[in-house]
């Protein structure tokens, strides 16, 4: 029997550091977010953004390949998280 899996875009207001962590808390679905490239420049967050599975995008481009990430996580029935601000 073959199952599928639900696909899903959660898009929330971003207010603070922590808004990451607690929205993938209270969520029962496994959440892949989006993040700006330049917050890997500090060696612990991209430490912890490698080993959440985080997106991360350049901002103020279109940046096709973090699109295609996103997409292909979409496809596999993940759900991604997205601060459009």
């Amino acid at each position: 029997m073959k199952t599928s899996r639900r696909r899903g875009l959660s898009i929330s207001n971003h207010a603070s550091f922590s808004d990451p962590l607690i929205l993938g808390c209270a969520l029962k679905r496994k959440q892949r977010f989006i993040a700006r490239s330049s917050l890997i420049r500090f060696w612990f967050l991209r430490f912890v953004f490698e080993h959440c599975g985080v997106i991360t995008i350049r901002r103020g481009e279109s940046d096709i390949v973090a699109l295609r990430k996103s997409v292909e996580v979409l496809k596999g029935g993940d759900c991604v998280c997205i601060y459009p601000e």
